[in-house]
C-alpha cells in the first residue's frame, strides 16, 4: 500500500486488517474494517509500538479520530474503539480521517513517544 502497510482478510474473514512490525519487531494492527461496515481503531493491538506507548500519546489520537470521524464506540484509548464505515462517504471526513490514519501508522512505526 502506499503506507507500506500490509493488509488482509484473516481466515476468520470477520475483517480486514492492518498490519506492521514496530521497530522493537512487535506486530501493530493500527486499524481494521470489520465484516459489520465498522471502522476499528484497534489501541489494544498497538500497545506494543514504542510510539503509541503512553496513554497521553493515543488519547491524543483519540481525540484526532473524534474529530476527523466523529464520536467513536467507546472512549477506551487501550481498547477497539469504532465507527460507521459510511461516514467515510464524505469527502471531508474521509479526507481527515486519512491524514489521522497515515499519522497513526507513522506512530506505530516510530522509534519513541510521538510528541504532541
Amino acid at each position: 500500500s502506499e503506507a507500506g502497510v500490509e493488509s488482509g482478510i484473516p481466515s476468520t474473514q470477520v475483517s480486514i486488517y492492518s498490519h506492521l512490525v514496530a521497530p522493537n519487531g512487535r506486530a501493530c494492527y493500527p486499524l481494521f474494517v470489520l465484516k459489520n461496515g465498522t471502522v476499528q481503531v484497534a489501541f489494544g493491538y498497538s500497545l506494543g509500538a514504542p510510539g503509541l506507548a503512553t496513554q497521553e500519546v493515543r488519547r491524543a489520537f483519540y481525540d484526532r479520530f473524534v474529530s476527523a470521524v466523529g464520536s467513536l464506540s467507546r472512549d477506551n484509548v487501550d481498547g477497539f474503539p469504532s465507527f460507521p464505515l459510511d461516514r467515510l462517504n464524505e469527502p471531508s471526513r474521509l479526507a481527515a480521517f486519512r491524514e489521522v490514519a497515515m499519522a497513526f501508522i507513522e506512530a506505530c512505526r516510530s522509534p519513541i513517544g510521538v510528541p504532541l
